[in-house]
């Protein structure tokens, strides 16, 4: 069977740059549970730090959505932090993915409802 490929957005140029860590934690939950996992920073391909709390130019914000979109056409689901509402990034991403029928979750959830019987 294949495994389901799963593209995971969130905040990013609005969270300090430790709240990264967040992609991280749930990234390594999913994975455990035998999902392919893909976080919306290791799509944009670059060092991250370098856009946390940052005002990105119309130039890189559209270099940086290429990269992610991509990533999220290629998944079979789109699970997002609790705040990806702040972001335009994931914002567009989640009402794009409902565009074009890619189930999207609300991690939290997802994690419980999929994730629950995997070990810590």
């Amino acid at each position: 069977m294949k495994k389901q490929k799963i593209y995971l957005t969130g905040g990013v140029t609005r969270r300090d740059t430790a709240q990264i860590g967040e992609f991280d934690l749930v990234k390594e939950k999913l994975e455990k549970a035998g999902f392919v996992v893909t976080t919306c920073v290791e799509a944009m391909g670059t060092d991250i730090t370098i856009y946390v709390k940052k005002d990105l130019s119309a130039n890189d914000f559209r270099d940086i959505m290429r990269k992610r979109w991509q990533a999220l056409l290629e998944s079979d689901q789109v699970v997002y932090l609790k705040d990806w509402e702040s972001e335009h990034g994931s914002l567009n991403e989640v009402r794009f993915s409902k565009e074009v029928y890619i189930p999207q979750y609300e991690a939290e959830k997802f994690i419980e409802e999929y994730c629950s019987n995997v070990p810590a």
